[in-house]
């Protein structure tokens, strides 16, 4: 059983600002997301009614962006996101979510209003831009649901993800009204594309519950998406109906999906859900349980991971239940983070006296033990009882390197009166305190998630880590492969020279004899590919 074994918590940095010009800026800052690529490249989007100085328009919400090339520690001067922020017509641009296939491909996904430039209506639909150079250039905004122009309902409520290997993906709820041919409730829907999002297919329904025309509405939201690399991707919602969380599955990239299983059903109103993948085979889901705090005096909402080693047949409990601090009742949002060797952190959001703050928890040895609860925002005390922290989002880079972001309301002293995003990092891996990451074997699969890294990183842990030569050359591999690792990801002529050797090297039982040969080739390899071809 799951249980409290590790007594410092999480240890994260002071709270910065995201939005580096938050002490000027008079809009507020919404909802931000963050990703990485891995290879030192983090990108962190987020909505904004500030006027950048005149130069957008600041009486609608706007997508801005920033990068950091040094882990979060420092961020770029905020940018519009959306290239028509001075064009847009007032219509606000909300949430954005940010995925990253590892090559240097970022695609943000955000709602708005009234579509691109109103032309498709007053519901709310689903944009898309994309960027090839990480993250200092975006296309023209398009329409992710393909009958935006013509529907009446509300596209939104939408996660976005890539699996690494070039099919990305787009899950999200409708909302259609009682006339349609499905009734005014809330559905689920999928959509695919495998040309890095200039098109999409036909939307796909997930959810079996729907209603027919004049009937009780079937609310379903929360969505959550993951991938395994492969060509498994699980999706997770909420239903409202029966206060339950469901999965759906598909081992073919998304052209067919199992039917909805339930997960867990609970006491609570309006449950979450936030699943991923655990780089072991297996999904983690974590569940939000409110415990009908409207109508049950003295309960209190609690946060609890599942895991799934069978595609979301049977799931059993991965930790023990996180509560609110003593006192407290009630867990508004949360959110999920799984690295590749096996570190996990859940953060859930709470009152803690007159404001709201985050608390967190994490585990370095795939949720056998947890760190005791404590303050993410570890100026929980200090940012008085005016500054409420919400809608926290983390992100890993699969190196160790950990950066969490979330909005603040009514600022915190340092800031202005206006909400602002703010940010923390730490490193936090493994129990023994190594990396867990194939530098150049990501780089040329494209995917920390392939097949082929777990036995690599099995290796490692089992025979290289237990002998001082081969914790040397471990040492040395971490300090060169980085930049060797982004020559890789740039070429294909070498990407595919390090994946044919990786084939090979994987299928032979004596894989301990050839991983020192494999990287002496790699590098000989490229190095003759650089000296004759370029």
């Amino acid at each position: 059983m799951p249980s409290i074994a590790l007594s410092q918590a999480l240890p994260s940095s002071p709270p910065q600002p995201l939005n580096i010009n938050a002490l000027t800026d008079w809009g507020e800052d919404d909802r931000p997301r963050v990703a990485s690529d891995g290879f030192g490249n983090w990108v962190a989007v987020w909505a904004s009614q500030d006027s950048l100085s005149d130069t957008v328009d600041g009486f609608d919400y706007d997508i801005f962006v920033s990068r950091s090339s040094d882990h979060g520690e420092t961020w770029t001067h905020p940018e519009a996101l959306n290239s028509d922020a001075t064009t847009d017509g007032g219509t606000d641009d909300w949430s954005p979510k940010i995925a990253t296939d590892y090559l240097g491909n970022w695609l943000v996904a955000w709602s708005r209003g009234d579509g691109i430039a109103g032309v498709q209506g007053r519901d709310i639909d689903i944009l898309l831009a994309r960027s090839v150079d990480n993250g200092v250039t975006w296309t023209a905004p398009i329409s992710v649901n393909p009958d935006a122009d013509i529907d009446t309902g509300s596209d939104d409520l939408y996660e976005i993800l890539t699996d690494g290997d070039g099919t990305w993906m787009v899950v999200w709820s409708w909302l259609e009204n009682q006339s349609a041919a499905i009734a005014g409730d809330r559905d689920v829907y999928v959509s695919r594309s495998l040309d890095l999002g200039d098109s999409w297919s036909v939307p796909l329904r997930l959810n079996t519950n729907f209603s027919p025309p004049g009937t009780y509405w079937q609310t379903n939201e929360s969505m959550s998406l993951a991938s395994n690399g492969a060509d498994g991707w699980m999706v997770t919602w909420s239903q409202m109906s029966n206060e339950s969380v469901v999965c759906v599955y598909t081992e073919d990239d998304g052209v067919t999906w199992a039917a909805p299983l339930e997960i867990t059903s609970t006491s609570g109103f309006r449950p979450g859900s936030s699943v991923a993948y655990d780089y072991d085979g297996g999904w983690i889901v974590s569940v939000e349980d409110q415990d009908e705090l409207m109508e049950q005096p003295g309960a209190r909402g609690v946060v609890r991971l599942y895991r799934s080693a069978d595609s979301g047949s049977s799931w059993s409990t991965l930790s023990p239940d996180f509560y609110p601090p003593d006192g407290e009742f009630d867990i508004l949002e949360h959110t999920l983070s799984v690295a590749p060797d096996g570190a996990l952190v859940v953060a859930w959001t709470t009152p803690t006296g007159d404001d709201i703050d985050i608390w967190a928890s994490y585990s370095r040895d795939r949720g056998l033990s947890w760190s005791v609860p404590g303050p993410l925002n570890s100026n929980w005390i200090e940012d008085g009882d005016e500054a409420d922290d919400r809608y926290p989002f983390i992100a890993n880079d699969g190196n160790g390197n950990w950066v969490a972001v979330w909005e603040v309301i009514r600022g915190i002293g340092m800031l202005a009166d206006a909400g602002d995003a703010l940010t923390s990092r730490w490193v936090l891996r493994k129990q023994d305190g190594g990396s867990d990451s194939c530098f150049i074997a990501t780089a040329a699969y494209g995917t920390p998630l392939a097949s082929e890294l777990k036995s690599l990183r099995q290796f490692r842990d089992v025979r290289l880590m237990q002998n001082s030569l081969g914790s040397e050359f471990v040492d040395a591999y971490y300090r060169l492969s980085p930049s060797l690792a982004e020559y890789v990801a740039a070429r294909p002529v070498a990407k595919s020279l390090v994946r044919f050797l990786l084939a090979l090297l994987t299928s032979l039982p004596g894989i301990a004899t050839f991983l020192c040969g494999f990287t002496a080739t790699s590098a000989w390899w490229i190095w003759i590919y650089r000296r004759h071809f370029e």
